[in-house]
């Protein structure tokens, strides 16, 4: 999913019932300044919806890239 507001992180709720158990969903959201979201807005996100983070990559010149995931004690069974 693509975020470039706070706002937009309240999206990841819905998303995660979209993810399979061992599964993870991406958030791509603008580097740097180019943005109001920092790495932390996505991982504070994250955890409120049950998620947590795993990995950070950059997507693109102008664009970063977190995936969430399920904790393994709290994955759908």
């Amino acid at each position: 999913m693509s975020a470039d507001t706070r706002t937009d992180l309240r999206r990841i709720n819905r998303v995660k019932s979209w993810i399979e158990p061992n599964g993870a969903v991406w958030v791509v959201r603008p580097k740097g300044g180019r943005s109001e979201l920092r790495d932390t807005d996505v991982i504070q996100a994250g955890l409120d919806a049950g998620l947590v983070d795993n990995k950070i990559a950059s997507f693109s010149d102008s664009h970063g890239a977190m995936r969430l995931v399920y904790r393994l004690k709290d994955r759908p069974r």
